[in-house]
């Protein structure tokens, strides 16, 4: 029986839920919404009565660094006691995992540059931490210009970074590690997660704001404010140049090389919003970056942002929901899925169908004065 337990602390209120079963180890996990705690234990104790259980406790022991190493034979191996293998010399012995050995040496390689990559960007979490959307905004950062070349990358490499990292976590699962692939699944496609759609209501949009804006990174307000008016990427919006700031048309420019389907696209945003950047940005002398940092580099102000949500007092939200809250937006306002999908960048209406239940009061609206001129 599941059993959720509120516990006040510095922070606020979280919920830890409990699940005891017989014959089965206890297991407890505590979260900030009580909503996610409870679908946490019903999954679990669910996975417990179809014998597909695994425990989360293997993936909060384990950083992602050891799995790395695991993964590419250079993790010391031991026996059924525990205790390690040694060579003649007195070395260690390493390797176990025998597909990694099939790879040609350069891809092992290769494979090993883009693992520590990975554990350096993503600050070597341990695998219970790791998610889709921790996973999804080092990719955004990674098409920016925050890889090994420290330039932006097209999206086929960042595809292949993915790979690497979703190849590793398969085989923490087929080793029992990991229950489940956050960097595989339906929810992503050429390298983005698609099924999240947190997004802000109007009093948590205007706190970020407020919180942004007093921000000590000059980049920070302005980057939100023009991320939740154009819903561009991360990686779209520190790739941005001065040259696509269109101030005459009022419309900010995507390039094509820079956006995830390899297709240039142009949002009309408000002057306003234009204003803002040439005031509050100053135009670095050796970079064309609009959010180029001091040394000219379109760095991503991570630390900034957190203390900016901290400060809002805004939980589970990511910089790519800044995205899901202008299309949200969008569809409130009345824009069809096929104007949605235009806006994102999308090529077909399967991307934005998330999105369908905000535009049926404008359906139901058009199809009342359709009706009504029947009897008229």
């Amino acid at each position: 029986m599941a059993t959720i337990i509120p516990k006040r602390g510095k922070r606020g209120i979280t919920y830890q839920a409990q699940v005891r079963r017989k014959g089965h180890p206890d297991q407890f996990k505590t979260f900030k919404r009580l909503s996610d705690a409870r679908r946490w234990a019903q999954r679990v104790e669910t996975d417990i009565e179809r014998g597909e259980f695994v425990s989360d406790r293997a993936a909060q022991r384990t950083l992602l660094s050891e799995l790395a190493l695991r993964y590419t034979n250079r993790w010391p191996m031991t026996d059924e006691h525990g205790e390690p293998l040694l060579n003649k010399d007195g070395s260690p012995v390493l390797g176990g995992n025998t597909e990694f050995e099939d790879l040609g040496e350069r891809d092992r390689a290769k494979t090993v540059a883009k693992l520590s990559w990975w554990v350096e960007a993503l600050g070597d979490p341990s695998l219970a931490r790791l998610d889709g959307p921790m996973i999804r905004e080092a990719l955004d950062r990674l098409r920016a210009g925050g890889g090994p070349s420290r330039r932006p990358v097209k999206p086929g490499t960042a595809n292949r970074y993915r790979a690497a990292l979703r190849q590793a976590l398969t085989y923490g699962v087929q080793r029992g590690t990991i229950k489940a692939n956050p960097a595989a699944g339906p929810g992503w496609k050429n390298g983005a997660e698609t099924q999240r759609t947190r997004h802000l209501d109007a009093d948590e949009r205007r706190r970020l704001l407020e919180a942004a804006e007093r921000s000590t990174d000059r980049r920070l307000y302005p980057l939100v404010l023009l991320a939740l008016a154009s819903g561009g990427r991360q990686g779209e919006l520190l790739s941005l140049r001065w040259s696509d700031l269109d101030v005459e048309r009022s419309r900010v420019q995507y390039r094509g090389e820079e956006t995830k389907n390899g297709e240039p696209r142009g949002v009309g945003v408000s002057p306003a919003v234009l204003a803002v950047l040439r005031e509050r940005l100053v135009r670095h002398v050796r970079s064309d970056y609009v959010f180029a940092d001091s040394n000219g580099v379109p760095r991503y102000p991570r630390a900034a942002w957190e203390r900016a949500l901290r400060e809002a007092k805004i939980e589970d939200f990511v910089f790519h929901d800044c995205r899901h809250t202008f299309a949200s937006a969008l569809a409130k306002d009345g824009a069809t899925l096929r104007e949605l999908a235009e806006a994102l960048g999308h090529r077909t209406l399967q991307m934005v169908l998330r999105y369908s239940h905000l535009t049926e009061g404008h359906t139901a609206e058009v199809t009342r004065r359709a009706s009504a001129g029947l009897l008229s």
